[in-house]
């Protein structure tokens, strides 16, 4: 609420007014021409043997070569930057590790790194993103000198026996290894799925219903996100000075949030969805799973009523999704292992 003070004279009655947001009737529109599209796919042998392939360049080691640079390669690069002939914040760096193709460096740096040599000095012009996190360097166009002290390729590790047990495989044998991987291969992949279609589900339920906002908790939402937002640079090392942050970069997103809020409320609330106790205990489990010690995880959710909220409000959310779907019309829609863990990966 917003106060305004009336009167306040000693001796008399305190007058104020109270200014407050009444959140308006939401009536949900029908969802029965909504479209769905739920991927369909099976792993194959050639996905296990990717992933395989994945685990091994991940365990390998990296091996200093006489030829020139080519893309995956590790370059150990000094480097020194200018923009009009001038230093910037974070312009320079030594024996910095660079693998080309890893994308640690604005678009242009590794790739103009391509054929360099061990002791070669190359300068090379490439330019800010303009949505580069630095605003005083965004945009601009700099050039770079930089120095070459090695060149490395990674050799893939071998599948031995040791390398086997290291994934908890016991018998160590490639057969068992290959059985493991298509496991969880599976679980990722069902996972990714799951995503897909929650998101087309809250993605219909915000499109289809167009409600009026508290304006309150969309201004509350946005300070939220622009302080995660500001959070995440500090933590990456960027200057309080150089950190441009708006709040209303984030309103639409802020938008989106509230909306749906309101709305799975308002589902949840009309056909009496609740976060059962075993559904909870299985997203627990779940959560926990992908951590060194699940049980620790486990007790620390158990042991806060507010934490386990959070995941209570994601099951009520999954009972939505599930409610949205049943008015949906749902189809299958054919696609493979890899574009679904590239795209759960790339929104991770």
């Amino acid at each position: 609420p917003r106060f305004r003070l009336r009167s306040a004279d000693p001796g008399k009655d305190l007058e104020y007014e109270a200014v407050f947001e009444v959140l308006g009737k939401i009536e949900l529109a029908p969802l029965d021409q909504v479209e769905i599209a739920r991927p369909v796919a099976e792993i194959t042998e050639d996905d296990v043997d990717r992933m395989l392939e994945n685990l091994r360049r991940q365990r390998g080691q990296w091996r200093e070569v006489g030829r020139p640079a080519q893309k995956d390669d590790r370059l150990l690069i000094d480097f020194v930057g200018r923009i009009d002939g001038e230093g910037f914040q974070g312009n320079r760096g030594e024996r910095v590790p660079l693998q080309i193709g890893g994308g640690q460096f604005i678009p242009g740096f590794e790739d103009g790194l391509i054929g360099a040599v061990t002791d070669e000095t190359r300068t090379i012009d490439v330019r800010f993103p303009d949505d580069y996190h630095v605003r005083s360097v965004a945009g601009k166009q700099a050039q770079f000198e930089i120095k070459v002290h090695g060149v490395a390729e990674l050799v893939p590790a071998e599948v031995d026996e040791a390398f086997i047990k290291s994934f908890d495989v016991a018998d160590g044998t490639l057969e068992a290894m290959r059985v493991e991987l298509r496991r969880t291969m599976q679980e990722e992949m069902d996972e990714a799925i799951r995503e897909r279609v929650r998101r087309q589900a809250l993605d219909a339920l915000y499109r289809e219903n167009r409600i009026d906002l508290p304006r309150s908790q969309v201004e509350s939402e946005m300070d939220s996100l622009a302080a995660q937002a500001r959070e995440t640079l500090r933590r990456q090392g960027v200057p309080e000075s150089e950190i441009s942050i708006e709040r209303g970069m984030f309103e639409e997103q802020a938008r989106r949030r509230v909306a749906l809020g309101l709305l799975v409320m308002e589902i949840a609330k009309k056909e009496k969805l609740t976060a059962a106790p075993e559904r909870v205990r299985q997203r627990v489990e779940a959560i926990a799973a992908g951590y060194e010690n699940p049980e620790e995880v486990h007790r620390w959710y158990y042991s806060d009523r507010s934490r386990l909220a959070n995941v209570e409000q994601l099951v009520i959310e999954d009972s939505v999704v599930d409610w949205v779907l049943a008015q949906a019309r749902v189809s299958d829609a054919p696609t493979d292992f890899a574009t679904l863990l590239k795209e759960r990966r790339g929104r991770g």
